[in-house]
């Protein structure tokens, strides 16, 4: 009919070749056309996305990369530090509070900076041992780093209640 009309005269491209796939296929049902439009979209949506968050994964990689070797924060020095030396994790574990400290992540860093935790470049490897031991922790701390947020906090509320005062606040409503 009409529609059908109206979308042979548009330019010759794939996308009219579909139109015209569909509206025949649905033999004049204008549900099973939109269905199948919607369906259409849906699919094409989903290849965006995919590719999406392929290209922002790749991104947020690159930049903790960047982060973590300007840094130098090496995951497995500070794990092997907190591991071995029991009275600076029993110090740290004790004196931060997330929930009594106003000022936040600032307070919190500053009060880090007072403990001799392993970061940065203080200390040059001279080594091939010690350098591969500083670029595998480089490269932890990258891959920690670009998982991002919702993934720690989701892993977080595994094993814990990170908010401590009940639930969500979509929770409360239902």
């Amino acid at each position: 009919g009409i529609l059908r009309a109206k979308v042979t005269k548009m330019p010759e491209t794939s996308s009219r070749d579909a139109l015209l796939s569909f509206i025949d296929s649905s033999e004049g049902d204008p549900a099973r056309l939109q269905f199948q439009l919607q369906e259409w979209f849906n699919a094409a949506m989903d290849r965006v996305t995919g590719a999406y968050k392929r290209r922002i994964q790749l991104f947020t990689f690159l930049i903790a990369l960047f982060i973590s070797f300007t840094l130098g924060v090496d995951t497995i020095a500070i794990g092997n530090t907190l591991y071995r030396d029991q009275a600076l994790r029993q110090a740290i574990q004790g004196s931060i509070d997330v929930t009594k400290t106003p000022d936040g992540v600032q307070a919190i860093v500053k009060q880090l900076q007072g403990y001799n935790i392993p970061m940065g470049w203080e200390t040059v490897p001279t080594t091939a041992l010690d350098w591969a031991k500083k670029v595998l922790g480089l490269l932890a701390t990258t891959v920690a780093v670009s998982l991002g947020a919702p993934f720690w906090f989701d892993l977080l509320k595994t094993f814990t209640n990170p908010r401590a005062a009940g639930p969500a606040p979509g929770e409360a409503k239902k």
